[in-house]
């Protein structure tokens, strides 16, 4: 059990927190008002309506338009798999969306039908087919067997995820082979991060992806940070760090906030990018690390909700869109969409990040990993000795200086519990798996995660106004350091996991968020309310 009050050292530095707190306001940054033109200029416009009337999926012919990969009736067990009579199926409704499409907008798509491509039974009349389709309101879209059960059951097999198999289709180096062809093409590249993971998805090799192409930054998932934050803060911020990692010549205009699950910002963003894409002749292309929301983004663009009224009787690819799910590595393929008025938009995949915790993780712990709704952060006052566990994923313990608070960015369903150092083991050996202590949620998951690695770095800390330093913990999140002096703080991680220092992004929240650990959960000391459970 934490307290503030222990000894004369303890209520000495009682009334440096409170000397503090009384004179935050010097540091601490002020709630927007959110007028117009504040919105405007921080990006987060009124998202200006896009004329999606054009947008549609646009896969080639044989492939899904789920994941983008090319269709095989032969092994369940790979990618693209599709019944024969499901793909006779889907190619004879290619053939007649084409027909239908010539005949409505006199759209003509680059590819032909390709029936040589795959063994048909002889005899199969495409005309017929095209026939009875091109009535049908009521078809379905017709996606590969890893794409149905990632839609309609949120799981896949642990063997067709990219980076577990060694299927050429399911490698790291098949993905960066196919996303490398942006360099030699003449287009605009829409570079999404994920801003709560942001160095744990960053491409540190961006500039050689992207070659001379202009790049607009939009960092994805500010719905999950505190919604009063200094937005023009956090731009500058991404633009340091980005431009400290090879993008030299980024513009502060070229960098959007958005939310992919809201749709904040990403009308605007769109709007912008279409028109400077048709003033320019070229294509857009999408690019990230994978679970950054690429096709989320998309999707956005796609279900915009008055045209999927209208429309998905006529276009079933409209209203659902390219596959999503929580498991990285979920597009295997371009995707194209046609956003009208000759511009193109591709989905590419998503680069297998092998230094983030989540590439670890099954199916479950990563529901429980990556936040789905805002993350009520937390801030510990550690001493020496201390230990705060996130999970049975992550140690962190203080091992010199004098106290400092810890602001723990970390997704909700993380168990967050503070022990001692003497009795840690005998901690996790007795509660791994249980209410106490998850994800991972069995001891044998837990061993599967060893062996873990110990990393000490050393802090200096800038006064009690603002964090020092973030300890970022890649695919989990990041906690923040606030306190004067120096320290030393060990983290305890599984191998192979990115532990490093940067810059705080969120500076000023630990005074929002101090808490006290009962043995239980935080109980949050300014707003007297209980805090999430830990």
């Amino acid at each position: 059990k934490m307290s503030f009050h222990s000894n004369s050292k303890e209520d000495e530095m009682e009334l440096r927190l409170k000397a503090a707190i009384s004179n935050r306001s010097i540091g601490a940054v002020k709630k927007l008002d959110l007028n117009q033109k504040t919105i405007e200029k921080y990006g987060f416009d009124s998202d200006e309506k896009l004329d999606l009337s054009k947008y549609r999926v646009d896969p080639r012919v044989g492939c899904c338009p789920g994941c983008g990969i090319k269709f095989q009736p032969e092994n369940p067990n790979l990618p693209g798999f599709l019944p024969l009579e499901k793909l006779e199926e889907a190619l004879a409704r290619a053939a007649a969306n084409k027909l239908k499409r010539q005949a409505e907008s006199g759209y003509v798509p680059i590819e032909e039908m390709g029936k040589e491509q795959f063994d048909l039974p002889e005899g199969f009349d495409f005309e017929s087919e095209e026939s009875l389709l091109l009535n049908d309101e009521n078809q379905k879209e017709t996606v590969c067997k890893r794409c149905h059960r990632l839609r309609y059951y949120q799981e896949i097999d642990e063997s067709m995820r990219p980076g577990v198999n060694s299927h050429e289709l399911l490698t790291p180096a098949r993905f960066r082979e196919l996303v490398g062809v942006i360099r030699t093409t003449d287009c605009l590249v829409v570079y999404l991060v994920d801003l709560f993971d942001f160095h744990g998805s960053f491409l540190m090799d961006l500039p050689n992806i992207v070659g001379r192409n202009s790049v607009v930054i939009a960092a994805n998932k500010v719905d999950l940070l505190p919604s009063d934050m200094n937005h023009e803060r956090v731009k500058n911020w991404i633009k340091n760090e980005i431009r400290s990692g090879g993008l030299s010549n980024l513009e502060h205009r070229d960098i959007h906030l958005i939310s992919c699950k809201t749709g904040h910002g990403v009308g605007t963003l769109m709007k912008k990018m279409k028109e400077r894409a048709m003033n320019m002749g070229m294509d857009l292309y999408v690019i990230g690390a994978a679970n950054v929301g690429k096709s989320s983004f998309i999707n956005h663009l796609l279900q915009d909700q008055n045209l999927v009224k209208k429309q998905s009787k006529k276009n079933k690819l409209l209203s659902q869109g390219l596959t999503v799910s929580i498991v990285p590595g979920t597009t295997l393929d371009f995707l194209r969409v046609e956003m009208g008025d000759k511009v193109r938009l591709y989905d590419t995949p998503g680069l297998i990040m092998p230094h983030q915790l989540t590439a670890q993780l099954n199916q479950i712990e990563l529901k429980s990993v990556i936040p789905q709704r805002p993350v009520e952060h937390v801030t510990l006052r550690l001493a020496e000795g201390k230990i705060v566990l996130l999970g049975g994923l992550v140690r962190i313990e203080l091992i010199y200086g004098r106290p400092f608070l810890f602001t723990f960015f970390v997704s909700n369903q993380v168990k967050i519990h503070v022990t001692d150092k003497q009795r840690v083991e005998s901690f996790v050996d007795k509660h791994i798996g249980t209410d106490l202590l998850f994800p991972p949620f069995t001891r044998e998951r837990y061993l599967e995660l060893d062996p873990k690695e110990e990393r000490v770095l050393e802090i200096e800390g800038e006064g009690w106004r603002k964090a020092g330093r973030d300890i970022v913990l890649s695919g989990l999140g990041w906690v923040s350091l606030t306190g004067a002096g120096s320290c030393k703080v060990k983290v305890t991680a599984p191998k192979d996991m990115l532990i490093m220092l940067r810059e705080p992004i969120m500076p000023f929240e630990a005074w929002d968020t101090t808490s006290v650990f009962t043995g239980a959960r935080t109980v949050k000391r300014g707003k007297k309310v209980m805090g999430r459970r830990v």
